[in-house]
């Protein structure tokens, strides 16, 4: 009885550990001077070396000047910015699913942003989304089997809009770890157990059936002799 109770211990700490991983991502952590800051790495468990923007407290920039950013924040009040001219990149050595998130444009409405997922150099997925300046859009992708996320704006630049220039904002990113290239779509909180937990319970389990088998030939043999 001792031993299943340990078993069923070991299990559900494994299964606890993993499962505490997922989480929305709302950068509400993240340090900031002077209402702005970078990323820090490894944040969340992701590789941002590639984004080019910062985390910024929603007010950073006044209404006047970047009003995007004064609706951007969907909890708490940090965002992430993303550049107007470079491509954005989230990195992963492990698989993820993309549910969403929500984007704002920093400057002008309907500012068109491309969202690509990757597999290693494989395209799986490619979309459009419209992000407006007076609200945070909600877009849902729920696309999994991925190790890289990008954005890039396309059209960012305008000559004929008076700010000339706009960024997005990013806040609520659902990213949460996967399995297979290419697998359904995978409820948000389930993280798969590491090979090695697969293996470690594969032996508790055949070591405690061992146990029984043993003890119910010693039964046998007992109920043998008194006949």
């Amino acid at each position: 009885m001792r031993q299943r109770i340990a078993a069923a211990l070991i299990a559900a700490t494994l299964f606890g550990t993993a499962a505490a991983q997922a989480a929305v991502i709302d950068f509400e952590d993240v340090p900031l001077t002077n209402l702005a800051g970078p990323l820090p790495e490894g944040y969340e468990g992701l590789d941002w070396s590639a984004w080019t923007g910062n985390v910024i407290e929603k007010d950073r920039y006044p209404a006047s000047s970047a009003p995007g950013y004064q609706n951007a924040n969907t909890s708490g009040r940090n965002v992430l910015t993303g550049h107007y001219a470079n491509i954005d990149t989230i990195r992963s050595s492990t698989l993820f699913s993309f549910a969403g998130g929500h984007f704002t444009a920093s400057h002008f409405s309907d500012l068109t942003i491309q969202v690509t997922g990757y597999y290693g150099s494989t395209l799986l997925q490619q979309t459009n989304i419209t992000a407006s300046e007076t609200q945070a859009t909600y877009f849902g992708f729920n696309w999994t089997g991925l190790d890289m996320l990008t954005f890039q704006v396309l059209d960012g630049v305008r000559s004929d809009h008076p700010a000339r220039i706009s960024r997005f904002a990013v806040d609520d990113l659902d990213i949460s770890p996967t399995s297979i290239p290419g697998s359904g779509e995978v409820p948000i909180g389930y993280v798969p157990l590491p090979a090695a937990a697969w293996f470690l319970l594969t032996g508790l389990g055949g070591l405690f059936g061992l146990r029984g088998l043993r003890g119910l030939s010693r039964r046998s043999r007992a109920a043998s002799y008194q006949r």
